[in-house]
């Protein structure tokens, strides 16, 4: 999106700051409406004769809208990014999107780690913390008060790649928040990842190679426990004979508590009890009636 073809109005900046001030308001807030709402976006389009050449690459701005039930109070502040601070000194938008160099300059500078800071898309909450995002991964935290920069944001671990996806989206239910990374390359690839509330890691399970995990076992007598990959045969046996009370029998004998002591039921009142056989064979079942 350009300044042209009638698209100029979206390109007027906005470069007067202004906090808590009271909106005028037309009709009444539902009583319930208490909060704030933060949202972000580019405002400045232009530094000195310097001008950006697509809408995605104006400076970033972030406006707080407060909401009492009664009025509604307004505040905004630019992000104090690296970009912003370099386009104040020298009086040039340069390295953004789509404005500064060419297209192969601009993928150079994003598999090199040098893409812009100027995070004017989204924010989310991450660890208590409120971040500015763009479509690469680097992140400012800001102050959701103030609205004020407080710098850069970094994962406890490696959670990073050549772009990412600015608008993350939480989960409330499962307590977590999904963003999605692409790695650029030979082979490139999409890596979808999930950030757990009140931390900063990416919410994944530690892997060990089977071959890895086999030796072990070898080498030390212990058991490689992957829950959510599935446990190994020897070692339920293991943790059963040490913590649990197990009962085995015929399993037209023991009552268990899947639904097999219902369907031969049903079976042998509709058909007779030789085609419960049939369907069934002997086989011996296991229930757990204690703990050691």
């Amino acid at each position: 999106m350009t300044a042209s073809g009638g698209l100029e109005l979206g390109f007027l900046s906005l470069t007067e700051e202004v906090a808590d001030c009271r909106l005028p308001l037309r009709g009444e807030l539902p009583d319930w409406l208490d909060g704030a709402l933060v949202r972000n976006g580019p405002a400045r389009f232009e530094v000195g004769d310097d001008r950006v050449e697509h809408w995605f690459d104006g400076l970033g701005m972030l406006q707080r809208f407060d909401f009492d039930g009664t009025a509604v109070r307004y505040s905004n502040r630019f992000l104090r990014s690296e970009t912003y601070e370099r386009a104040m000194e020298t009086g040039t938008l340069r390295g953004q999107f789509a404005t500064g160099g060419s297209y192969l300059r601009r993928l150079w500078a994003v598999l090199t780690g040098r893409q812009t800071d100027n995070c004017n898309v989204h924010v989310a909450a991450i660890d208590g913390e409120l971040l500015a995002l763009t479509e690469v991964p680097r992140f400012l935290s800001v102050d959701p008060a103030t609205l004020e920069t407080r710098g850069e944001f970094t994962f406890a671990d490696d959670l990073d790649g050549d772009l990412s996806l600015a608008h993350l989206v939480p989960d409330p239910h499962r307590g977590e928040t999904i963003g999605l990374l692409t790695d650029l390359g030979r082979q490139s690839a999409y890596r979808l990842f999930r950030v757990a509330d009140g931390t900063r890691r990416d919410d994944r399970t530690p892997t060990v190679p089977r071959s890895v995990a086999q030796r072990v076992e070898d080498r030390y007598g212990v058991g490689h426990l992957a829950p959510l990959a599935g446990i190994g045969h020897a070692a339920v046996a293991a943790l059963r004979e040490e913590l649990l009370t197990v009962e085995t029998g015929p399993s037209e004998d023991l009552p268990t508590g899947d639904y097999e002591g219902e369907l031969r039921a049903a079976i042998a009142d509709e058909y007779g009890t030789e085609r419960v056989r049939e369907v069934f064979p002997e086989h011996v079942q296991s229930r757990v009636v204690g703990r050691r």
